[in-house]
């Protein structure tokens, strides 16, 4: 079990291995997290991108990252 409080999953997507954009989801897509649960998947629609939204149509490789907030600890919370 995890520490943190997981708000979401991150879904980055490549391209000749630069970074094209993410896709924030409330749960995961896939079972394996990180790089090991890298897929190519194909995609149309928007992306995030620093500030910005971009179109994009493509195959991609992607990863899925948890997004975590504040730690679960109780000890914290009695500080």
């Amino acid at each position: 079990m995890s520490q943190f409080k997981i708000f979401g999953y991150s879904v980055d997507f490549y391209q000749n291995k630069k970074l094209v954009g993410s896709l924030i989801l409330d749960q995961a897509d896939r079972e394996e997290i990180g790089y090991a649960g890298r897929k190519m998947m194909q995609y149309k629609g928007q992306l995030k991108k620093g500030h910005k939204f971009v179109e994009v149509d493509g195959e991609f490789m992607t990863e899925c990252f948890p997004l975590c907030g504040r730690i679960m600890d109780s000890k914290l919370e009695e500080i």
